[in-house]
């Protein structure tokens, strides 16, 4: 995230998964993650339906998590 949000100057990062996912959800969820969008049984895999699960954090919310790294932040213009 550290790359993408001061090298590359991004204002979000998105990421996709299955609701059945349950280590990656945990694990975006401990970067700052949060639900964006939620697609209902969009997902068959294994003779389950499954939901498909969007999650994003905003450049705010990671420098808000990381104050320490607020003198690198780059210009949102």
């Amino acid at each position: 995230l550290k790359f993408l949000f001061e090298e590359l100057g991004l204002r979000v990062v998105r990421l996709w998964t299955h609701s059945g996912n349950r280590r990656a959800i945990g694990s975006a969820e401990k970067m700052g993650f949060k639900l964006g969008h939620r697609q209902r049984q969009a997902i068959f895999k294994n003779g389950q339906l499954f939901d498909n699960v969007g999650m994003d954090i905003l450049r705010e919310e990671y420098y808000t998590l990381h104050p320490e790294l607020t003198d690198y932040l780059p210009s949102l213009e």
